[in-house]
């Protein structure tokens, strides 16, 4: 399989920073399991690419960390367990499973002789990445001893790709739509709105002092996608008309081309009948007298009241 040179041999330097003590093929070993997992054939997002993407993140957070290794460990192991399966979608439970990745973190960073507390924290980081940190400003001096910045720059660092370029923004949402190509489109863009929404709901989406260099740029693609998710799903929702109820292709409506009934005259095919003489008139009157007077006609109205302007129609009813 392909991936960056450099992958293998950050691994190993972390967990010899980290306090490992096995051999370096152990070491190795446990990477390439690592990658084995990364690479999976359901990953189309959250694989290698990703990988490296949240690594390269870190080391840009690196700085402002108290804890670079560990916090480089916790991405390697962060979601090394993935699920794309409907049970696990429609429980809330699907993609990057932190909490089954940080007992695998656990299990190989202990065979590797990293110590307990070390392993722990390294847990605790991926297991925090689940949970939406406090809104407090890590500027500030005075909130400083309340902040976990380590766990804040995972968390953005994880983040990082909503502040990608519009080409590689589109990329990334067409890897994870394929995902999840087996949940039908209206329930995929339904939850995949419902995120959205939450995340530009936030004060801040990037909340460690680094982080936050990609907040304009994640939520300007926030947004346009936003948009296009109520387009899509205002197109899904739209009623069409059943076929059995449209009207027929040849439908005859009075005095169209098509009708062929003599009950509506159509100048275009009826050719003008010539005047009656005076006898011809003469002999229809007598054939068909004229209606008496007191015969009230369809379009005899009703009495109007004062505040009624507009007389109705006998046809029309009260």
């Amino acid at each position: 399989m392909d991936y960056p040179q450099w992958l293998l041999p950050t691994f190993i330097r972390s967990a010899r920073a980290a306090g490992a003590t096995a051999p370096d093929e152990e070491i190795t070993d446990a990477a390439e399991r690592l990658i084995t997992r990364w690479n999976g054939k359901d990953r189309h997002h959250h694989d290698l690419h990703h990988l490296t993407d949240v690594l390269s993140r870190v080391t840009a957070l690196a700085p402002e960390t108290h804890s670079p290794d560990l916090v480089r460990l916790a991405a390697y192991y962060h979601g090394c367990v993935f699920s794309t399966s409907e049970k696990d979608a429609y429980t809330r439970n699907g993609g990057e499973n932190e909490v089954e990745s940080a007992r695998v973190a656990r299990a190989e960073l202990a065979e590797l002789g990293i110590e307990e507390k070390k392993v722990d924290r390294i847990a605790d980081l991926i297991t925090g990445m689940k949970k939406q940190p406090r809104e407090e400003d890590p500027c500030v001096s005075t909130t400083l001893s309340t902040v976990d910045i380590d766990k804040l720059a995972l968390r953005d660092a994880h983040l990082g790709s909503l502040a990608a370029g519009p080409q590689k923004y589109a990329k990334y949402l067409e890897a994870v739509r394929e995902e999840y190509a087996h949940i039908p489109a209206q329930s995929f863009l339904e939850a995949r709105r419902e995120i959205v929404k939450r995340l530009l709901a936030r004060k801040q989406i990037f909340v460690s002092p680094l982080g936050r260099q990609w907040e304009s740029q994640a939520r300007e693609n926030l947004s346009a996608e936003l948009d296009r998710l109520e387009v899509k799903l205002a197109e899904l929702q739209n009623i069409q008309i059943p076929a059995e109820t449209e009207p027929p292709s040849e439908w005859k409506h009075p005095g169209s081309p098509n009708d062929t009934s003599d009950s509506v005259p159509n100048p275009e095919t009826e050719t003008e009948a010539s005047p009656l003489t005076p006898e011809e008139y003469a002999q229809k009157r007598a054939e068909n007298p004229l209606v008496p007077a007191d015969r009230p006609s369809e379009l005899e109205v009703l009495p109007s009241s004062q505040d009624d302007l507009l007389p109705r129609t006998l046809s029309q009813g009260p």
